[in-house]
């Protein structure tokens, strides 16, 4: 990845064997997990983990995940960039801030590292982003951002309706 990996307050550092127990901080807060999805045992989560690292090691990797840090060097949450889409061309990110820094501009920061490395050094020529229609602050960041909804509808699994978002490259 190049160095655009950083903006303002934010770099983007890619996620290593001594992250676990910050990821687990994050899969298992119930607050951060109400716009994510359900809560996993510890046990699953470290399975999930290893094969995270798994998956961002193959060439082409499949995904990344990044802990998100202010310029101090403080974990202030999680960002992925998924290429489900590989045939399409197409990249999808999400983005995690802990309770303590919301409300700081990091998500917007985060998910405008992550749309160029999608589309920079990936050449994605799409991205695409799903936020539940409930959650305004990471619906009015993808907003802001240019993306467009393409999409709104209930989710099969989870139940939650959700606001499926693209950004095309220009």
């Amino acid at each position: 990845m190049s160095q655009r990996n950083a903006c303002n307050s934010l770099r983007l550092v890619k996620l290593q064997q001594q992250d676990l127990v910050f990821y687990l901080s994050i899969y298992t807060d119930p607050e951060l997990m109400q716009f994510i999805g359900k809560i996993q045992s510890v046990e699953k989560l470290q399975r999930s983990f290893q094969l995270t690292l798994d998956y961002m090691s193959r060439q082409p990797p499949e995904m990344l995940l990044f802990v998100l840090r202010s310029l101090k060097g403080e974990a202030v949450g999680v960002g992925i960039l998924n290429f489900r889409h590989q045939t399409e061309r197409k990249a999808e990110i999400g983005v995690i801030i802990c309770q303590q820094h919301q409300r700081q501009g990091y998500s917007y920061q985060a998910k405008r590292l992550l749309i160029a490395a999608a589309f920079e050094d990936f050449k994605a020529t799409a991205v695409t982003a799903i936020c539940q229609i409930d959650n305004a602050f990471a619906n009015r960041a993808n907003q802001k951002l240019g993306f467009r909804i393409e999409k709104t509808e209930t989710d099969s699994k989870d139940k939650q309706t959700k606001n499926y978002w693209i950004l095309e490259k220009r």
